[in-house]
């Protein structure tokens, strides 16, 4: 499930958000912009989420992921 995006920042989670998006727990979301492109990697339970994706900030530790 842990995987790795953005300059290497581990994932601690990934869940369903309740409206088909995956909603990732990260350590901070400093620095991310609603509308910015990612590349999520090493992702080995939702393997869907691998490659670039485009995020929504949630707040200061959480983005969804369309």
């Amino acid at each position: 499930m842990a995987g790795r995006f953005w300059k290497a920042q581990p994932a601690s989670a990934i869940a369903d958000n309740g409206s088909g998006k995956c909603r990732v727990t990260v350590a901070s979301t400093t620095g991310m912009t609603t509308g910015d492109s990612r590349l999520f990697f090493s992702f080995t339970g939702t393997t869907g989420l691998n490659g670039q994706q485009t995020i929504t900030v949630i707040d200061g530790t959480h983005l969804d992921v369309t």
